[in-house]
């Protein structure tokens, strides 16, 4: 298993940070690519690993600026495979973080909460 995928941030696509030592899931930026396939294909084959042996603790960080409506069905994917997976085995936490400016983002966060049992914490940012 790769322990650790590093992707930088581009136009198209968020950071994406998966570590499996620190039971880590990160995404950072923006999602406006259409090819969600390539972006999230990576983190679905990483996530299969993790769960055979997951942290104890999984964190989840999204700070994204934007994203389009296909990579809100990838990101439903993703929180209801970990909420599946992982759920009841692990202490997962989800931070999502928001500008302060930003109410749809928050509203956003209380839907994907609203379709899983994993609890978000809500991180305000500047």
């Amino acid at each position: 298993m790769t322990n650790i995928i590093h992707t930088q941030e581009t136009n198209t696509t968020p950071q994406v940070i998966l570590d499996s030592e620190k039971g880590l899931i990160s995404f950072k930026g923006k999602i406006v690519t259409v090819d969600c396939d390539s972006l999230f294909k990576p983190v679905f084959n990483w996530l299969n690993e993790y769960i055979i042996s997951p942290c104890s603790q999984t964190q989840i960080n999204i700070q994204l600026d934007y994203f389009n409506t296909i990579s809100t069905k990838y990101l439903i994917i993703l929180f209801r495979k970990i909420e599946a997976q992982l759920l009841n085995n692990n202490n997962i936490k989800v931070s999502w973080y928001y500008d302060v400016e930003d109410e749809d983002m928050i509203e956003i966060a209380e839907d994907f909460q609203s379709v899983t049992n994993i609890p978000f914490e809500l991180v305000e940012i500047d």
